[in-house]
């Protein structure tokens, strides 16, 4: 018996697993399709196909062929499906019939540069060409930048560095910008949301520097399955024609993908989801299967990780014990970059990761990979678990749910995984808070002609001329007769961060004067505030001090036998309603428009085995951002019930809000903490009850202005999954949400089906 049919077999015959499992799909498996070599391909290239038996898939055939054709190309075939090989056979192609190309690859991660470095090197050598590939990020040192922009014809970097080195184009040969043939994004399913906004508007700007020494770059994207692809790919890029290549002819192994839901109806007794994951990983590890397991954030990383440890070290396996890690993004390039090649080797077992892991980074062919709560998007899940089954041999891939309705819902309708469909990816390149800033660095990289430049971020003269008056106004761009100018005193990118996750954003974590990690300045009194728990590499610290002037956070080494969690309140205020749409005979009104969300941290617990010990009242800094969202707005005689009926109303508001997040981000794709909301009785501003959900970015990035415009839709759903549930009082399968478990206790199920039935299909005016 395999090992992963050994771990089938638990999941079926063992009484705990069993009454869990919810559904096992399994694929079939597909043989190679291959496809002829381009035509137009250089005979060298050809050669070393033939000289080392590679027979090109039926995709990267077509891919090449586009490419060589000169034609953008968006290429969302499956992961590990060999995409990599038609961007650089292209581009190597490109640079051997002529000697000044040039290209550029743009990842999202450093990490995935220097991974893919060594096949573009191993071409480099096999070809007998002289393309002299670097990486060029934040870590290449300042002595060999000189030497890489003045040699270098194929560059790796990221967005963080294009973004903060934009301003020295002149630095570089006149040549690469003029010679820049090919602009390869690759894993370009990144890009949505806030940082996608920032990219496309980032694309801008490089096309920019470009147009102007003379260059018109041709577009490789690489990507995830998404829904709209081709839309996707022109609004990113600003280039009006990308050709599709959607179907693979890479061969795909055995996979067995396995539901397991932890609050199935009728269960005995109920485990946290973290408890079953611990127990699911820890089972998969001990059947000897290489496995990763994803979760949620970089707390939870940890936590699984130390308790798996301390689990395996009781039942005297402690080599095994030292076979597992964590993986986050807060760990440093070389703490990283060694548990990636130890997976790799075959040196770890077992290794919980946040979706820093979900990338293409080889870490070799793994035999399992656990998903600790959808991932939030149907692609991301279908990444996630692509990261098992490369070779030949039998995989399982096991998504555990979580305590909320849409994870509930997925286990219920297995076929919204199993199904063909995906999200779409949303960018909104007009964001006034994102476009202001990629203004200002776009006229610290050159001037600005309106009439010359509108095109890139304006619909048309007048706007662009607008936003630079306002900027004039804040003394950060001027008029002069070459065009308009930055004219701030700090350097224009480090004014705007394209993620929160940019250093000059973050704070260190210190023990001893060594920097363990760093974390998001917006996370830190949420996670690192004084006396919580803070885990690291597997190890236990309690912080100390924040200190906000140094942007350090001092921990101490301490083992201790519980974990912390915040207590958290949000406020909306200052809304300024732009449309809005009136049920008269239903009494609401539905309104999007622009609002201000505060976050308040009201103290912390102190918890153990999922037993709250203590809660500490402290109040720590709120932080706040003016974001965009939409409401419902409920009037006097709403279902019969007058406001006076205060507590019904707010009982059966707050479910009808917890039932819309639950299920928003099957419509778009969207993580579920990009969108959030807040249900108030009476609100002060609207002198209504109201709901509110709003895009948990600074700014917004149109969420919520897509959730507005199929509200009926998205409301059709939720009603029918809270019709649906065969609960009484309300459950994770229907109202629940696992960040909001003070609230589920407050939600009446009868009366959100009562508001939520009254509310279907209602006569618009």
């Amino acid at each position: 018996m395999s090992k992963v049919n050994a771990v089938l077999k638990s999941l079926k015959m063992n009484k705990h697993f069993s009454q869990r499992v919810s559904h096992i799909w399994q694929n079939s498996p597909v043989d190679a399709v291959y496809g002829p070599i381009p035509q137009d391909l250089d005979p060298k290239i050809v050669s070393y196909l033939q000289e080392n038996n590679i027979s090109l898939y039926s995709h990267q055939a077509e891919g090449i062929k586009r490419c060589l054709a000169g034609e953008n190309i968006i290429v969302t075939t499956p992961t590990a499906s060999g995409k990599t090989m038609i961007f650089n056979l292209s581009v190597l192609n490109s640079m051997i019939k002529n000697k000044k190309a040039r290209a550029m690859y743009i990842y999202p991660r450093k990490a995935l540069a220097n991974d893919q470095m060594k096949s573009v090197l191993a071409l480099e050598k096999a070809l007998e060409i002289k393309v002299n590939p670097a990486i060029y990020d934040g870590d290449t040192p300042q002595s060999q930048r000189g030497t890489i922009r003045f040699r270098s014809r194929l560059i790796m970097t990221n967005p963080h560095e294009l973004h903060h080195c934009l301003g020295t184009h002149y630095k570089w040969k006149k040549e690469f910008w003029e010679n820049l043939e090919y602009i390869i994004i690759d894993e370009a399913h990144m890009y949505r949301g806030v940082f996608g906004s920032h990219i496309a508007l980032l694309l801008r700007r490089i096309k920019r520097i470009c147009n102007w020494y003379g260059g018109k770059p041709k577009f490789v994207l690489s990507s995830a399955t998404i829904a709209n692809a081709l839309q996707f790919a022109e609004k990113l890029t600003q280039e009006d024609s990308f050709s599709l290549i959607d179907k693979s002819g890479a061969p795909e192994s055995l996979k067995h993908f396995a539901l397991y839901n932890p609050f199935m109806e009728d269960l005995e007794y109920y485990l946290s989801s973290s408890n079953e994951t611990l127990r699911l990983f820890h089972l998969s590890v001990t059947q000897g299967l290489q496995t990763l397991c994803f979760v949620g954030s970089r707390k939870m990383a940890e936590l699984i990780t130390y308790f798996s440890k301390g689990s395996l070290n009781k039942k005297n396996l402690a080599d095994l014990a030292d076979k597992v890690i964590a993986y986050k993004a807060g760990y440093t390039p070389g703490e990283r970059r060694e548990i990636e090649q130890s997976l790799k080797k075959g040196d770890l077992r077992g290794v919980v990761s946040t979706n820093a892991l979900e990338l293409g980074i080889d870490i070799g062919s793994l035999d399992a990979v656990i998903l600790a709560g959808y991932p939030g998007t149907i692609s991301s899940t279908w990444q996630q678990a692509g990261r098992c089954g490369r070779g030949k041999e039998d995989s399982l891939a096991i998504l555990i749910a979580m305590e909320d309705p849409l994870d509930q819902y997925i286990m219920k309708n297995p076929e919204t995984i199993f199904g063909a469909n995906v999200e779409k990816a949303i960018i909104d390149e007009r964001n006034p808070h994102i476009l202001f800033g990629h203004i200002l660095c776009a006229s610290a990289e050159m001037p600005i002609k309106v009439e010359r430049d509108y095109p890139y971020f304006c619909r048309n003269e007048d706007e662009l001329m607008e936003i630079l008056e306002a900027l004039h106004h804040q003394y950060l761009v001027s008029p002069t007769p070459r065009g308009w100018v930055y004219s701030g005193k700090t350097r224009a990118p480090e004014l705007v961060s394209l993620t929160d996750s940019d250093m000059n954003s973050s704070f260190k974590v210190i023990c001893n004067g060594v920097v363990l990690e760093t974390i998001e300045r917006d996370k830190v009194y949420d996670e690192a505030h004084p006396n919580a728990v803070w885990i690291h590499m597997g190890q236990q610290y309690l912080v100390k001090e924040v200190n906000e002037s140094l942007q350090a956070i001092t921990v101490m080494r301490k083992d201790v036998d519980y974990y912390t969690k915040t207590m958290k309140e949000i406020s909306v205020s200052n809304i300024k309603e732009e449309e809005r749409i009136v049920y008269s005979d239903k009494h609401y009104s539905l309104c999007k428009g622009t609002l201000t969300v505060t976050k308040h941290i009201l103290g912390y617990k102190v918890i153990k085995d999922d037993q709250v010990l203590e809660i500490h009242n402290e109040e720590f800094p709120s932080t706040s951002i003016d974001t965009t969202g939409m409401w419902i707005e409920f009037e006097n005689g709403f279902a019969g019930l007058k406001n006076k009926d205060e507590s019904v109303f707010y009982s059966g508001l707050v479910g009808i809000e917890h039932a819309l997040l639950g299920i928003s981000p099957l419509f778009i794709m969207c993580d579920r903490r990009d969108i959030d909301g807040k249900t108030s009785a009476m609100h002060p501003e609207t002198k209504t009850p109201a709901i509110f959900i709003f895009d948990n970015f600074d700014g917004g990035i149109g969420l919520t202005d897509a959730l507005y415009i199929t509200f009926d839709d998205v409301f059709e759903k939720a009603a029918y999954i809270v019709n649906n549930c065969k609960c009484k009082d309300g459950c994770p399968g229907c109202l629940y949400l696992p960040q909001r478990k003070e609230e589920n206790m407050s939600i009446n199920k009868e009366v959100t089906k009562r508001f939520m039935n009254f509310m279907l299909k209602p006569s618009v005016h």
